[in-house]
């Protein structure tokens, strides 16, 4: 029977496939779990660098101060300073300040970074639990497609028995048997809808991530030619 070897042979390549899906989504499963502990151990590596951020932002003003103090002192007559060393000074605080700006900005993009490479690395891990769940389905359908080609089969029997009772039941098993797994082959598709939507979801913080990391680089940029300006 045509419709007997084509379930057969669908069964099969489910029970194929679920095999390879479960190794690939386990094999995600552990690359995310490598992201996860990376992105944690820069977390942990921005912390410090909002920290030096801040003490840079706080010896630039204190230079600023140091330099407008000099200039008053000056221009009371108190202490005499030349001419060229304030200005070397005042240019080099203006200088600092501008760079610990900079450094500031650049450390919270970092975080922002860091942050959004967790949510990843999470939902990475997520997606390879959700393939997991497919392969559960997959295996389930296999199941009952050959439950079904049993039933065929045992039908075909029965037809050849040529006994009434025993043909209905059989054919009763097979439109039951049909129903389950084509109630299973819905379960198969929602499960892998589930599965687009957390990979469009992850596409989109990706894009996130790819938006914060230009912003980075223009910062960086700027930094480049402040400091060698």
């Amino acid at each position: 029977m045509e419709e007997m070897e084509k379930v057969k042979s669908a069964a099969n390549e489910n029970l194929k496939l679920a095999q390879e899906e479960l190794e690939a989504a386990k094999a995600l499963e552990s690359l995310a779990k490598g992201w996860i502990a990376q992105a944690k151990a820069r977390d942990k590596l921005k912390e410090k660098e909002v920290e030096l951020a801040k003490l840079r932002e706080e010896l630039a003003e204190k230079t600023r101060k140091l330099v407008e103090r000099k200039e008053k002192i000056h221009e009371d007559g108190t202490l005499e300073f030349a001419e060229g060393e304030l200005k070397r000074e005042k240019a080099e605080a203006v200088h600092n300040e501008r760079v610990a700006e900079i450094q500031t900005e650049i450390a919270k993009i970092n975080e922002k970074i860091a942050e959004k490479e967790l949510e990843i690395a999470k939902e990475q891990e997520k997606l390879a639990k959700e393939k997991m769940d497919v392969v559960k389905e997959r295996e389930k359908l296999a199941k009952k497609q050959l439950e079904y080609v049993k039933a065929l089969e045992t039908l075909k029997v029965r037809q050849e028995d040529k006994i009434a009772e025993k043909i209905q039941a059989a054919q009763d098993k097979v439109k039951k048997t049909q129903q389950d797994y084509l109630k299973q082959e819905k379960e198969v598709f929602d499960e892998n809808q589930d599965v687009y939507k957390k990979h469009d979801k992850i596409r989109k913080k990706e894009n996130e991530l790819q938006d914060l990391r230009q912003e980075l680089a223009v910062k960086i940029s700027e930094l480049e030619k402040i400091r060698h300006a």
